[in-house]
């Protein structure tokens, strides 16, 4: 089972746990900022060792790191309410700043936190809050802490039909053209963005 496939099944379980126990449940996602031109110069084996040792870092400050794609990993927060995630998450910033280095130097890492029930209504929103905060964050200078539910609430959430159906997008409030999204449709196929 891909590690991809482990996190969804993870989401899925402890979202049900979470909603029948009236508990929170965070997602944190973490991409190291400006890794690709470094990892296209560096040997396989110092790429697999910087990962490691952020993969590492995660661990120390969360049960789980499941690798999503090349630098990108996904912690799931059992218990952890938002704001505790985001104390969690620049706990994460920081240290990678300290400890992960390249050979071009130090590196630093964006970070993207959903929480159920603060800031989604599912478990596909979940991640997908998540990873999409993280991609906000980089594309915003990156090494910073992004939330899903800060983002949802400063934007106007809108769907776009792009042949595979609806997808979710943020747009500027009142710049949609298109419907609001109901956060229930954000099907399990959107679990993680692709």
């Amino acid at each position: 089972m891909s590690e991809r496939q482990a996190l969804q099944n993870q989401v899925a379980t402890h979202f049900s746990r979470a909603e029948n126990e009236a508990t929170t449940l965070s997602v944190l996602v973490a991409g190291l900022d400006g890794f690709r031109p470094v990892n296209d110069s560096l040997s396989a084996e110092l790429q697999d060792s910087i990962l490691e040792q952020f993969r590492h870092i995660v661990l120390s400050l969360a049960s789980s790191a499941y690798r999503l794609r090349g630098d990108i990993y996904a912690a799931l927060l059992p218990g952890t309410s938002a704001q505790a995630a985001i104390s969690l998450a620049e706990q994460l910033r920081e240290t990678v700043a300290r400890i992960v280095l390249t050979p071009v130097g130090e590196t630093s890492v964006s970070l993207g936190v959903a929480s159920y029930p603060e800031s989604v209504v599912s478990a596909a929103e979940l991640v997908y809050g998540a990873q999409t905060a993280m991609y906000w964050a980089k594309a915003t200078g990156g090494n910073r802490v992004g939330y899903w539910g800060k983002l949802v609430s400063s934007e106007r959430r809108c769907v776009e039909t792009q042949g595979h159906g609806e997808r979710p997008l943020i747009a500027p409030r009142g710049d949609c053209g298109a419907k609001e999204l109901d956060r229930r449709r954000v099907h399990q196929s959107a679990l993680l963005v692709r």
